[in-house]
């Protein structure tokens, strides 16, 4: 696939990665999430090093991203679950005829 290369900025540091074609947008949209994370932990920490910022800053972004997760899959189990309830109702009725 062909690829593409895109000029970022994270944290006051310029970069140039390759990315490919189509996929900028949600680059850039990772690295305003990561920019503004590294922001915030900055300014909540006496963290200074951009070494354990980055950590910090990709654990928080993993973490909130995996119990989003978790939360939609629970939404998801809470619905089939009460389809099925209601399916199962539906054949018991149907077999009681």
């Amino acid at each position: 696939m062909d690829t593409k290369e895109l000029n970022i900025n994270i944290f006051g540091r310029d970069l140039k990665l390759k990315c490919k074609v189509g996929e900028a947008e949600t680059l850039l949209a990772a690295t305003k999430i990561l920019n503004e994370k590294l922001i915030e932990i900055s300014n909540k920490s006496n963290i200074k090093n951009l070494e354990m910022l980055s950590i910090m800053a990709s654990l928080n972004i993993i973490h909130e991203s995996m119990m989003s997760a978790e939360s939609e899959d629970l939404v998801l189990h809470n619905e089939y679950k009460i389809r099925l309830e209601n399916m199962t109702q539906e054949i018991d009725k149907a077999l009681m005829r």
